[in-house]
């Protein structure tokens, strides 16, 4: 019923880019052929509908979906979503340099985006930048309330580090009557 519902009306309304939105995404819940071109005529119609965009990186090849959010990200420069996941195909293809820049522009409008400041204290560890990785990681800690996950990483960082002082630190932190003892062991 929504289909035909989406169908009368876009012969009603077959400019509104709403509409198209609309169109496509029902098309992509549906997993129709047609729903790259469904979402590239909402961005025709809309050219800076975020959503639009992100839908049509959703559907396309790796190669295609990365310059669609390099599309995006330079017509929305303040699209977080976009950002973030133009970092994640960047780390895909193991561009770290261009992903950890994606991650900051992240971070910039949005720092407390606990997702993208793990992935960049991930990626700035894995470029040999342990100082910055830990300072990333320990914020995402703090901002996140201090899970017991992200306590981990932060963990290993650390003694990566040879911060051992700074590990014992963290485990004394965490060791209170609200931590169970068998996630901290």
């Amino acid at each position: 019923e929504a289909r035909d519902v989406l169908a009368r009306t876009r012969a009603d309304w077959p400019e509104h880019p709403e509409v198209s939105l609309a169109w496509a995404q029902q098309l992509e819940n549906l997993q129709a052929p047609e729903t790259a071109a469904a979402y590239a005529r909402a961005i025709e119609l809309e050219p800076d509908d975020e959503q639009a965009y992100l839908g049509l990186a959703r559907v396309q090849r790796t190669a295609d979906s990365e310059a669609t959010l390099q599309r995006l990200v330079t017509r929305v420069p303040d699209s977080v979503d976009g950002h973030y996941r133009l970092a994640q195909r960047m780390l895909d293809r193991h561009d770290l340099a261009a992903a950890e820049r994606e991650l900051r522009a992240v971070l910039e409008h949005d720092p407390d985006h606990i997702d993208a400041r793990v992935e960049l204290a991930r990626t700035l560890r894995k470029q040999g930048k342990l100082t910055d990785a830990i300072a990333q990681m320990r914020s995402a800690f703090d901002r996140a309330g201090q899970p017991l996950d992200v306590a981990e990483e932060l963990f290993w960082l650390l003694a990566e580090a040879d911060d051992l002082q700074g590990a014992i630190d963290l485990l004394t932190l965490l060791d209170d009557d609200r931590s169970d003892p068998d996630a901290l062991a």
